[in-house]
């Protein structure tokens, strides 16, 4: 709170084109980030791809069609995420999922939907 950038905002965001871009400026709490997923899902800037799995890391990207979910879990035991009555396909082992997917601690899965 003092020196040269006393009263700047420590994040700032910023529309363009489609998206949006987040700049974050400071280290914080996990409160912070949380509050501010939040308020991005209820912005409908972004959404959750597996509610509730504290520990895995999502990501979507897609285009052309195609879309593609990198699952990373950063916790050290297995990981069991509920597909619902979705049906995905790992694009490393070729093995079809369905019901459940489990991630041992520290590992990855690339799926698409099948």
């Amino acid at each position: 709170s003092s020196g040269m950038y006393a009263g700047k905002p420590v994040a700032t965001m910023r529309r363009f084109g489609g998206g949006i871009a987040i700049y974050i400026g400071t280290f914080t709490t996990t409160e912070f980030y949380d509050e501010l997923l939040n308020r991005l899902l209820r912005m409908g800037v972004m959404e959750e791809v597996f509610p509730g799995q504290a520990g895995v890391e999502a990501a979507r990207r897609s285009g052309d069609g195609k879309e593609l979910l990198f699952l990373l879990n950063h916790g050290e035991e297995v990981s069991e995420l509920c597909l619902g009555t979705r049906v995905f396909r790992d694009l490393v082992s070729g093995e079809r999922l369905s019901g459940s997917l489990r991630i041992a601690g520290l590992d990855f899965k690339v799926v698409t939907p099948s």
